[in-house]
């Protein structure tokens, strides 16, 4: 048994011994520090909100919405007030084709051209 003794003894680990069990003092400062900040804090918000709560309201000037009248008959004016220039595009196209084979007689529309419901093209 000596020698699976002595072997066990070689395959064992050397590990440093542990260090001895902190004062908690690092730990102390460091909740003392966060502690401050939040009253810190707290109390500048407390300020800011008291300085808010302090101040004047600002006094709200008021208009009047008018007409726009013509400066010789004093009737109000009619029409618009905003002119704009371009283009008007269409929704959507429609592609006109037959099901059948026919031979066209005669063109009524040209390629572009506007056309109404029911309109014989």
């Amino acid at each position: 048994m000596n020698e699976k003794a002595s072997l066990l003894d070689q395959l064992r680990i050397d590990r440093p011994p542990p260090e001895p069990a902190s004062t908690g003092r690092r730990r102390g400062a460091t909740g003392l520090v966060i502690g401050i900040a939040v009253i810190v804090l707290a109390a500048g918000g407390a300020v800011a909100y008291w300085k808010i709560s302090q101040a004047e309201a600002i006094p709200v000037q008021e208009a009047v919405a008018r007409a726009i009248t013509s400066s010789s008959t004093g009737a109000p004016v009619v029409g618009s007030l905003l002119d704009a220039s371009g283009y008007v595009v269409a929704l959507r196209d429609a592609t006109v084709s037959a099901n059948a084979v026919y031979k066209v007689k005669e063109m009524r529309v040209n390629q572009g051209d506007s056309v109404k419901a029911g309109q014989v093209i």
